[in-house]
């Protein structure tokens, strides 16, 4: 018997049934398909399961099945965070930064990382109500439309980079992501041609709101890009209390550092 038919069963709501199975036996449902116990079914389909669970129906109610859902997630995610340290970092990494305000920009590379969507998860649910968006230069757009135009390119390259700015389109809609910058972005090669340069307009920018005591987070797969951003914090020109921040997407879209060589401030949450 999985959750679905126990539920039926019972005539009590899933979120309900979940929470009172964590509650008295210490066992996480993931899927109202998995199959339930004989000796949780027992419990609630026994001949005392009227006595047994009449305290327990004050979490029958749309509110209550919602904060069940809030309990469930947040032990899934203590779970999750006790079996892969760099995830649980990640989470706090990301709150650290939404609460801290800072701007947070993205490049073509981990666009297009596979593990993009995992990390943007993340993001949206550390995210929460704030105003916070995930910026993404012009010319990182305008890169992705260079991919797809570009006839050399692997297909399945090309698909990727379609599919990307379609979902740019639509989070943008939603206000999560914000496009930056416009065609005078653009910076002029050796020839004295306007060329698409993303990272170097991107390091431009951070440069930019560090001396206007804004801080951010640059996400890069790119090594040099990496440690060109960081090399910043040290300047003796210009001295400011922002920081610039940057980290690469990796397995399951936890945030790391790109290079040991050039590191990130210390941040409080790291002491």
């Amino acid at each position: 018997m999985n959750l679905i038919e126990l539920s039926k069963k019972t005539n009590k709501p899933i979120e309900f049934l979940k929470q009172v199975i964590l509650d008295k036996f210490g066992i996480i449902i993931l899927s109202e398909y998995n199959s339930v116990k004989d000796r949780v079914v027992t419990f609630f389909t026994g001949s005392d399961t009227q006595r047994i669970t009449e305290n327990l129906t004050v979490y029958d109610t749309n509110e209550d099945a919602q904060n069940l859902v809030k309990e469930e997630n947040k032990c899934l995610d203590e779970l999750t965070d006790i079996q892969n340290p760099e995830l649980a970092y990640t989470r706090k990494f990301l709150r650290y930064c939404i609460d801290k305000k800072y701007l947070i920009f993205i490049d073509t590379c981990s666009l297009l990382n596979d593990n993009f969507q995992d990390f943007y998860k993340m993001f949206i649910k550390q995210k929460g109500n704030s105003n916070i968006s995930l910026y993404i230069p012009y010319v990182v757009i305008e890169e992705l439309k260079h991919i797809i135009l570009d006839k050399k390119k692997e297909k399945d390259v090309i698909d990727k980079a379609i599919k990307i700015l379609q979902f740019v389109q639509l989070e943008e809609t939603n206000n999560n992501v914000v496009t930056v910058g416009n065609e005078n972005d653009k910076r002029a090669n050796e020839h004295s041609e306007k060329v698409i340069h993303a990272d170097r307009v991107i390091i431009e920018k951070l440069i930019f709101f560090r001396n206007d005591s804004k801080s951010s987070l640059f996400i890069t797969q790119d090594f040099d890009a990496t440690v060109d951003a960081l090399k910043q914090n040290d300047w003796h020109s210009t001295k400011s209390s922002a920081l610039i921040l940057v980290k690469k997407i990796s397995k399951k879209g936890v945030l790391i550092d790109n290079t040991k060589e050039t590191v990130n401030p210390i941040l409080p949450i790291d002491k």
